[in-house]
């Protein structure tokens, strides 16, 4: 009888043990899926600001080179320019 009672109590231990390894792993659960919400949040915000990087890069150069197509065709010459005491 009394070995019934500890292979009992023994049993009643791991059932707790198990309850409580399902609760963490729960838990656990929960965090990777936190994790991963962020981890895609801060992937888009990083392909939006590359999208944004890449188009003001375009928007430089396209500006750059019709500054020099401007100077060509006008033929501009930079002046130094004084500014005034006020």
């Amino acid at each position: 009888m009394d070995r019934v009672l500890l292979e009992n109590e023994t049993l009643k231990q791991r059932v707790d043990e198990l309850h409580g390894n399902a609760v963490e792993l729960e838990a656990l659960k929960k965090q990777l899926r936190l994790v991963q919400i962020s981890r895609e949040s801060a992937q888009e915000s990083l392909f939006k600001v590359e999208a944004e990087r890449d188009h003001l890069k375009e928007s430089l150069e396209r500006l750059t080179e019709e500054n020099l197509a401007f100077k060509t065709t006008n033929k501009v010459e930079f002046e130094e320019f004084v500014l005034l005491d006020w």
